[in-house]
């Protein structure tokens, strides 16, 4: 989710945050339900790069989820100065 509401861009009303995974899946952007980053990183596996606004999430997590749909070398990611300094404390 880019907005930390889902308001502009779904069905539903509230914080991403304070919303779960089971919330964020009975959403809608578009008639279509909310993919997970796994799925979304599948669906363009091998077909395109990727920019990953990152805003939550740890530098760990971000790298195996690239390295598991083999898009490690067609992401750039974006994010906050701690992330970006364990992203590449890691060799990212």
């Amino acid at each position: 989710m880019h907005n930390s509401t889902v308001d502009a861009t779904t069905d539903g009303r509230g914080a991403v945050a304070g919303l779960n995974l089971a919330d964020i899946r009975r959403l809608r952007a578009g008639g279509e339900r909310i993919p997970t980053l796994d799925e979304a990183l599948e669906s363009m596996r091998g077909r395109c790069g990727v920019y990953l606004d990152a805003k939550d999430i740890d530098g760990q997590t971000v790298i195996n989820s690239l390295t598991r749909h083999s898009m490690l070398g067609r992401a750039v990611v974006y994010g906050n100065i701690d992330l970006l300094k364990e992203l590449a404390r890691r060799g990212y």
